[in-house]
């Protein structure tokens, strides 16, 4: 019980909060203003480079995983053959 307070604390205050703010603070760029305004655009371009520089991120793991898998197997295939595994 005492736990669910602590939790119900922490959090009541940014609620409180979210709910005190102006309507325009809460407006996306499309709603609160022109749609074709350079704000917007940025804004847009700004979201594709975020998704860039994840998928750049993502191929990255996706490379070192294949990297790992590759090796050892590698290792694995030249243990059983009684090999230092080292080319």
């Amino acid at each position: 019980m005492i736990r669910r307070r602590v939790t119900l604390c922490w959090w009541l205050p940014l609620v409180a909060a979210g709910v005190a703010l102006p309507q325009s603070a809460r407006a996306c760029s499309v709603c609160f203003g022109d749609a074709d305004s350079l704000m917007v655009k940025g804004a847009i371009m700004g979201a594709y480079f975020l998704v860039g520089v994840i998928g750049f991120v993502m191929l990255g793991v996706a490379g070192t995983s294949l990297f790992w898998l590759r090796r050892s197997r590698r290792l694995t295939t030249a243990g059983e053959q009684g090999g230092s595994g080292d080319p």
